[in-house]
């Protein structure tokens, strides 16, 4: 019954995501989260899909986005443009069209499996103050360690607006085997995923989908997804270490670890 059940859900999830509501069981969204502090996330960028906010991404060099896969498997290359360099994506002075997206080979829609991303600029990001790479991790994070994750989405379960302004919530490091009992029924794939405590009122959830978890200027993982929003249950997010090799092929090597 769970896994119909998820079935089901997922297939709630993609349509709502893609389509306008944001109302669903599977969900991506800061909720109990703090107005982020100018400059502290140079790395953050907001993707638009036909210039609407969708998703949050992440630079790893000045040619390319990192993104979670769900973000953009339904999406058309020439519908994709990213912001910059803001706390504000209605600011849209940094604006840049995606010339290419490499989706990995091995996503899986329905599973949420290898939910992993990168947008290729053409011409590049300018960089700057609030403009920086952010370096990837090749290690696991430390179970009990704080990590931070950022984004656009919307604050409450009763919101359909996405935040204009950029919030940022501190997070627990879980063992992804305790994760894996909590999710029990859903695709909790240790050790490709990274997971965080689940806490009552906080957690991400709508658009914050492909936003980095850091610890200490590096990315460790990318929003991926939770069962509900700030319901207690655990966040997913893609593992960034177990991607290295691919990343650095699509990237030809333009990363910094």
């Amino acid at each position: 019954m769970k896994a119909a059940n998820f079935l089901i859900g997922m297939l709630t999830f993609f349509q709502t995501f893609f389509y306008g509501s944001f109302k669903s069981t599977f969900s991506e969204r800061i909720i109990g989260g703090e107005i982020a502090a100018n400059k502290a996330h140079p790395y953050q960028v907001a993707l638009l899909v036909n210039d609407k906010y969708q998703c949050s991404g992440s630079i790893i060099s000045v040619q390319h986005i990192l993104t979670a896969g769900h973000c953009v498997d339904r999406t058309e290359t020439k519908q994709l443009k990213v912001i910059v360099g803001t706390n504000n994506f209605k600011t849209d002075d940094q604006k840049y069209s995606v010339f290419l997206r490499y989706l990995h080979e091995n996503y899986n829609r329905v599973n949420i499996l290898n939910d992993i991303a990168v947008l290729y600029i053409k011409y590049g990001i300018t960089l700057s103050e609030n403009v920086k790479v952010i370096k990837l991790s090749t290690t696991q994070p430390l179970v009990g360690s704080a990590a931070v994750v950022a984004g656009w989405g919307v604050t409450t379960d009763s919101s359909s607006q996405a935040s204009f302004v950029l919030r940022s919530l501190n997070v627990t490091i879980k063992h992804p085997f305790d994760c894996v009992t909590a999710l029990k029924g859903y695709p909790m794939q240790n050790p490709m995923m990274i997971c965080t405590e689940g806490r009552f009122l906080q957690g991400p959830c709508f658009g914050d989908s492909g936003g980095a978890l850091t610890q200490a200027n590096k990315q460790y993982g990318i929003v991926s997804w939770s069962v509900g929003c700030a319901k207690g249950q655990p966040m997913v997010y893609t593992n960034v270490a177990n991607y290295i090799i691919w990343l650095n092929k699509v990237t030809e090597n333009t990363i910094t670890t």
